[in-house]
C-alpha cells in the first residue's frame, strides 16, 4: 500500500509541475491553454492470462466510469499536448474456470466473483485538431502510467483483497468542443487498454481491461 500511495503522490506532483510550467510560459500562456473537467461511462472488456486455458464465458460487466482533469496547450498550428490525470473506476462479475499448478500437482479451480478495480492513471499526449467556425474537432492519444488505488474480489460471504501493481496503458480518442465564448462543451468517444495485473496470485489468472466508452466534460480557455 506504501507503493501505492508513493506512486499517487508522483502522479499528482507531476500534473502540478507541468501546470506550474505552463503557467510560468508567456509564450504558451499567450496561445491560450485550455482545462478541461470530464465524466465517462464504459464497457469493458475483461481477457485472462494464465499457462491453461481460461473459460469466461460468464464474465460479465456491471459498470465502469472516469473522471478526469486535462490541461492542453498550443505546440504548433494544429499540432497540440494533452496532459491528463484521471480516476477509472470498473467493476465487473467474473465465472472462469481454469487449472493451476502450485507445485503439488495440477488442481481444477472455479471462481465467481464481483472484481471492484480502481486506478489513477496519467499520461501526456500528442493532440491534432482543426477548428470550424464555433468547433474544435480532435483526436489525441498515447501512453499512460496507471496505478491500483483499489483492487478488490466479493463473494456471496467474503470480501479480499487483490494485490495492486503499477500496469502501463494506450488511450485512443476522437471528438469535438462546442465553443461558446471562453467555455465550450466537450464530447468524445474512445477506448483506454492495460496492461495484465495480478487477480489472486502468481498461479492463478491475471487480468487486463480494454474500456470502450464516451466522455462529457466543460472546457475553460485561458489567454489570448
Amino acid at each position: 500500500m506504501k507503493n501505492n500511495y508513493k506512486l499517487l503522490k508522483i502522479f499528482i506532483l507531476t500534473s502540478m509541475s507541468i501546470i506550474i510550467i505552463l503557467f510560468s510560459s508567456e509564450k504558451i500562456f499567450a496561445q491560450k491553454i485550455k482545462f478541461d473537467l470530464s465524466y465517462g461511462l464504459y464497457n469493458t472488456k475483461v481477457k485472462f492470462h494464465h499457462s491453461s486455458d481460461v473459460d469466461d464465458k460468464g464474465t460479465d460487466i456491471a459498470n465502469g466510469n472516469s473522471f478526469s482533469f486535462g490541461i492542453t496547450s498550443k505546440i504548433k498550428n494544429n499540432l497540440f499536448l494533452n496532459t491528463e490525470i484521471g480516476l477509472l473506476s470498473t467493476k465487473s462479475f467474473i465465472s472462469i474456470i481454469y487449472n493451476y499448478d502450485e507445485g503439488f500437482g495440477e488442481k481444477h479451480s472455479v471462481l465467481l466473483s464481483w472484481i471492484q478495480n480502481e486506478r489513477v492513471y496519467f499520461g501526456i499526449m500528442p493532440e491534432y485538431r482543426k477548428s470550424i467556425k464555433h468547433f474544435d474537432y480532435y483526436i489525441k492519444g498515447g501512453v499512460l502510467l496507471a496505478n491500483d488505488i483499489k483492487n478488490y474480489s466479493s463473494t456471496l460471504n467474503d470480501v479480499f483483497p487483490i494485490k495492486t501493481k503499477p500496469v502501463l496503458g494506450l488511450k485512443l480518442n476522437t471528438g469535438l468542443n462546442w465553443n461558446i465564448g471562453i467555455i465550450a462543451l466537450k464530447f468524445d468517444v474512445g477506448f483506454m487498454t492495460f496492461t495484465k495485473s495480478q487477480l489472486i496470485n502468481t498461479y492463478h489468472p491475471y487480468i487486463s481491461y480494454t474500456n470502450f466508452g464516451a466522455n462529457i466534460g466543460v472546457v475553460y480557455s485561458l489567454g489570448k
